[in-house]
């Protein structure tokens, strides 16, 4: 589809899709939004995964969030009761 005959409607389908698997919604509801069946919605979330990285993207930002703040963290927290959010 060329970015002319893009309409709002196509637009707003887009994001409900790409909001649903980034947010983990599950196969039943993301079935409902591309009007197909859970399996189908499955296989849609993988190559979805796969094509955008998501997954490598997502343990990027954890890693860098764990050596940016926790570490820090972790040196100046003095009680044992905030360690949970080392975890």
């Amino acid at each position: 589809m060329e970015y002319k005959n893009v309409t709002q409607t196509d637009r707003e389908q887009a994001k409900r899709i790409v909001y649903s698997v980034i947010y983990g919604v599950g196969k039943e509801r993301l079935s409902e939004c591309l009007g197909t069946t859970p399996t189908a919605a499955i296989k849609f979330i993988e190559q979805f995964m796969q094509k955008y990285r998501v997954c490598d993207f997502t343990q990027t930002v954890v890693h860098e969030c764990r050596s940016r703040v926790i570490r820090p963290l972790r040196q100046n927290m003095r009680l044992s009761r905030c360690c949970w959010l080392l975890q």
